[in-house]
C-alpha cells in the first residue's frame, strides 16, 4: 500500500474496486433469494399421498427442519449483502478522503519549496521552520481517519462473509445466536450457553458485541450460567474474549486469572510496539516546528514507557513467588495506565476473604508494592487464624488522587472517591454472587484515601462485608457520620499520631490528618463519636509502632508493614478477633507542636 508523496491515485492509499464489490453483493444477494426460494417451497410441500403416522410425522420434521435451515442460509448470505454495501459507502467516502490527503500533501509540498527556493538576485534563504509541515500532519491525519473508518468495516464485512460462508458448519442452535440481534445480556446467557465450544469461538469472531453484551449481565445470573458451561465452552469464551471473561463478575477467579493474563499478554505486546514506535526518531523537517514538537514527542516517548512499565509491574506481582501463596490476576483493564488486581490466595475456596483499597498515590506502576501489602496481610491473617484459609485482593480498581504537590489536590476532594467506590461495590458484589451457596467472610481494609472510596462504597444498597477496617484514613464524607452508617458488621479504625509534613517526617502520620481537615471528606473515624472499634498503631505494644503515613518505609513501620502493631491489629480484626486488637491510646502533641501552640497562644517575644 503507498503512502502520501508516492501516488497521486486515492485507490492507491486506500485499495479496493467499488466495482468488484457491487459484483460480491448482487452475487450474495442472489444467493439469498435462492436460499429464501428453497426454504418457501419446502414449507409448502405437502406430505406423499398415502403417507400417514409416523413416516408423515417424521417426514413434516425433516422439512420444517430442511426448510429452517435454507432460511438462515439466506438471513446470513442477506447479512453478508448489507455488510458488504456498508463496506461500499465506508471505502468510497474513504478514498475521497484520501484524495483531499493528496491534495493537502501536494499543497505542502509546494509551500516547502516555495520557501527554500533562492529569490531574483539573492541567495536560498535561511529558513528555521518548515511552512508545510502543519499541511502534512493534516494530509496524515485525514488519510490515517479514512483508513481507520474503512477498516472497522471491512472487518465487520468480514466477519458476516465468514458467518455466511462457514452457516453450514454451524449447528441450529448457534445460528439462532448469530442472527438474533435482539438478545438481552440474560438472554445471550442462556443462548451461548447451548452452543459447545468449537462453535463458540467461531460465534465470538462473528458477533463480537455478543461478549460486550455479557458485561451488562447481572453477576447473580454469570455465577450459575459459567457454573454450568462445560470446559471446553469456558475455554472457548476465555480464549476468544479474554478482555470480558477477564473483568467478568460472577466467572470463578481462576478462569479471570487464564483470561486476564492473555489480555495482559496482549497488552504488553502492543505496548512494547507502540513505545518502539514512539522511540522513532523525527523527521528532519519536524525539527523547524520548535521546542513545542521535540517536548510533544519525548512526552509521547515518556507515557508510552510508563504504560509498558505498569504493565510489566502487573505482570511481576501477578507471579506467584516461590513457596509462596498463589497469586491470581482477577481484573485487568486497558486504562492508561491500566488498573487491575492481584489476588493472594484462592479466592474461589477461601474461607475469608479481604479486599485491600489503596490510598493517594497509588497506581499500577507500583503494583507489587500494593501486592505485597496485600501479601503481608494474607500471612498475617494466617499466622493469628490458622483454622481458617485466607485470600486478601491487591485492588488498584480506581483511579487514586495523586499525593499533595505530586500532580494536584484531588486528594481533598471526593470525586475520584465517588467514581472508585462504583468499582468497589461491582467488585464486592460479584464476589458474593460467584461464591454463591458457599460464601465467605468478606471484610475491606482500606488506607488513606483508600478509606474515603470504601465508606462511600460501603454505603450502597445491597453491599455489605462483614468487617471493615479503616488505617490512616484521609477522611470519611460528612454524610457519613457513625460507623453505623456502614454496611458492616463491625467497623474499626486505627490512626498514628498526627505529624508535620516536612518538618516531622518519621515521627507519625504526617498526611492524612491534612485531607481531613482540608478537604470534603472531614469525618475521622477513630473520634469517639463515630462509634467504630479503634486500635492501636503506634501505642508501643504488640509491635513495631507506625512513624509514617504510608504502608511501607524502608524501616518497616509502614501501616501494613510485617511485625507492626498496626498489621497485626488488621489481621486480629479481619478474623473476627476484633476483642484482641490492642487499644488505640492518642499520644497528643509533638514538642514542636506544643512549642508553635504555645507561641501562638503566648504571643511574641521582644
Amino acid at each position: 500500500m503507498a503512502e502520501l508523496g508516492q501516488t497521486s491515485d486515492p485507490t492507491a492509499l486506500v485499495p479496493g474496486s467499488l466495482d468488484s464489490i457491487d459484483s460480491a453483493i448482487a452475487q450474495w444477494k442472489k444467493r439469498a433469494a435462492t436460499a429464501d426460494q428453497a426454504s418457501t417451497s419446502l414449507n409448502a410441500l405437502p406430505a406423499p399421498v398415502g403417507w400417514s403416522g409416523a413416516g408423515a410425522d417424521g417426514f413434516a420434521r425433516h422439512r420444517k427442519n430442511a426448510a429452517a435451515r435454507w432460511e438462515r442460509l439466506s438471513h446470513a448470505f442477506t447479512s453478508a449483502a448489507s455488510a458488504l454495501d456498508e463496506y461500499r459507502t465506508a471505502l468510497r467516502a474513504a478514498q475521497k478522503r484520501a484524495g483531499r490527503a493528496i491534495d493537502l500533501w501536494e499543497e505542502a509540498r509546494q509551500e516547502t519549496a516555495a520557501a527554500l527556493a533562492p529569490r531574483s538576485g539573492t541567495i536560498a534563504p535561511i529558513v528555521t521552520a518548515d511552512p508545510g509541515a502543519a499541511l502534512r500532519t493534516q494530509a496524515k491525519q485525514v488519510l490515517a481517519d479514512a483508513r481507520s473508518s474503512v477498516s472497522r468495516t471491512a472487518s465487520s464485512a468480514a466477519a458476516a462473509i465468514r458467518a455466511a460462508a462457514d452457516e453450514p458448519d454451524l449447528s441450529a442452535k448457534a445460528w439462532d445466536v448469530l442472527s438474533d440481534a435482539s438478545l438481552t445480556p440474560r438472554e445471550a446467557l442462556d443462548a451461548l450457553a447451548g452452543v459447545s465450544g468449537d462453535e463458540l469461538a467461531r460465534l465470538l469472531k462473528a458477533r463480537p458485541d455478543l461478549a460486550g453484551l455479557l458485561q451488562q449481565a447481572d453477576p447473580h445470573d454469570v455465577a450459575p450460567w459459567w457454573k454450568s458451561l462445560d470446559a471446553p465452552q469456558r475455554d472457548a469464551l476465555i480464549h476468544a474474549a479474554p478482555a470480558v471473561i477477564g473483568n467478568l463478575e460472577g466467572v470463578a477467579y481462576g478462569d479471570r486469572d487464564t483470561a486476564n493474563r492473555i489480555d495482559l499478554a496482549n497488552q504488553l505486546a502492543a505496548a512494547e510496539a507502540a513505545l518502539t514506535k514512539a522511540q522513532e526518531p523525527l523527521p528532519w523537517w519536524a525539527l523547524f516546528g520548535g521546542a513545542g514538537v521535540v517536548d510533544a514527542h519525548n512526552q509521547d516517548v515518556a507515557d508510552a514507557q510508563a504504560q509498558v512499565d505498569a504493565l510489566k509491574n502487573i505482570l511481576g506481582a501477578a507471579k506467584t513467588p516461590k513457596g509462596g501463596e498463589g497469586h491470581y490476576l482477577i481484573s485487568l483493564t486497558d486504562d492508561r495506565p491500566p488498573l487491575a488486581a492481584v489476588a493472594v490466595g484462592d479466592l474461589d475456596t477461601a474461607d475469608s476473604v479481604t479486599y485491600a483499597v489503596p490510598g493517594m498515590g497509588t497506581t499500577t506502576a507500583g503494583m507489587r508494592g500494593w501486592t505485597d501489602a496485600a501479601a503481608a496481610i494474607q500471612a498475617q491473617q494466617s499466622a493469628v487464624d490458622p483454622g481458617h484459609s485466607h485470600a486478601v485482593v491487591a485492588w488498584i480498581g480506581y483511579e487514586t488522587p495523586p499525593i499533595p504537590g505530586q500532580g494536584g489536590l484531588d486528594v481533598l476532594d471526593t470525586k475520584k472517591a465517588e467514581a472508585g467506590a462504583v468499582k468497589l461495590e461491582a467488585a464486592l458484589g460479584g464476589f458474593t454472587a460467584s461464591r454463591g451457596s458457599s460464601p465467605a467472610s468478606l471484610n475491606v481494609v482500606a488506607h488513606s484515601y483508600g478509606t474515603t472510596t470504601a465508606s462511600i462504597a460501603l454505603t450502597a444498597a445491597g453491599t455489605h462485608v462483614d468487617s471493615f477496617v479503616s488505617v490512616g484514613s484521609a477522611g470519611l464524607p460528612s454524610s457519613i457520620d457513625s460507623a453505623s452508617d456502614i454496611h458492616a458488621d463491625a467497623v474499626y479504625a486505627g490512626q498514628a499520631r498526627n505529624v508535620i509534613p516536612g518538618l516531622e517526617d518519621g515521627q507519625g502520620d504526617q498526611w492524612a490528618w491534612t485531607g481531613r481537615d482540608f478537604g470534603n471528606h472531614p469525618v475521622n473515624p477513630v473520634d469517639p463519636s463515630f462509634g467504630a472499634h479503634t486500635f492501636g498503631t503506634d501505642s508501643g505494644t504488640g509491635g513495631t509502632a507506625v512513624t509514617d503515613h504510608g504502608t511501607h518505609t524502608d524501616g518497616g513501620s509502614g501501616y501494613l508493614d510485617p511485625g507492626t502493631e498496626s498489621l497485626n491489629n488488621v489481621a486480629l480484626a479481619t478474623t473476627g478477633q476484633g476483642d484482641h486488637v490492642s487499644a488505640y491510646v492518642p499520644k497528643g502533641l509533638t514538642p514542636l507542636q506544643q512549642g508553635l501552640v504555645d507561641g501562638a497562644t503566648s504571643g511574641p517575644y521582644y
